[in-house]
Order: structure tokens, then C-alpha cells, then sequence
């Protein structure tokens, strides 16, 4: 085995190492905590995805976790603005739902 070869496993391996740490601290342990106006009314691990529907007494949301981030993906009030805002990732974001009174932060 020459030098060189040694140097490209060293390198493959960080990177590897590197990737696999990404993926294993995905979410960082935090936490998706959904609010109907001010009552709590479900709490998700970021790291674990999946998709909420989540029925409220105006309407609906649909809450997407996915990748370590959080979104509404389809609500159905007038206004959208929940739908078209970026997907929350890191502590104290939040994603609001006005005319539901509904809305998500990440813990």
C-alpha cells in the first residue's frame, strides 16, 4: 500500500464519518410542540418523519416533519400564509396559523 492510498481511505473515512454523524443528529433532539390558540395539543420529535393532519374547530392544517425541518403543507384558510412559510428548522421557530389560531413550534 503506497502513501497516497492511505491518504484517500483517511479522507473516504472522515467524509463517511462525516455524513453519518448528519444523519444521526438529524433533529438534534428537539422537539415539535403544536398549539390549538393557547392549548397544547400534540409534541413530535423533529428527527422522526411524518405528516399530521391536524383538525381544528375552523378548518384543518396539514403539519409535514420531514428531514429535521417542520411545514404546513395544506390548510384551509383563505389566506395561505401558513402553507407558504418556509419550513421551520431550529429552536424557537414557528410556523402560524392566523385564521385557525393554530401554530407550531420547534422546542
Amino acid at each position: 500500500m503506497k502513501k497516497a492510498d492511505g491518504i484517500i481511505i483517511a479522507v473516504t473515512l472522515l467524509v463517511a464519518v462525516f455524513f453519518l454523524a448528519m444523519i444521526w443528529g438529524r433533529g438534534n433532539g428537539q422537539t415539535v410542540v403544536l398549539f390549538d390558540d393557547e392549548t397544547e395539543i400534540g409534541r413530535y420529535p423533529l428527527a422522526i418523519d411524518r405528516t399530521i393532519r391536524v383538525e381544528l374547530e375552523d378548518g384543518y392544517n396539514t403539519v409535514v416533519i420531514s428531514e429535521g425541518t417542520v411545514s404546513v403543507s395544506e390548510a384551509d384558510c383563505a389566506n395561505q400564509v401558513c402553507v407558504h412559510t418556509p419550513a421551520a428548522r431550529r429552536v424557537g421557530d414557528t410556523v402560524v396559523c392566523l385564521p385557525h389560531r393554530f401554530y407550531i413550534v420547534i422546542k
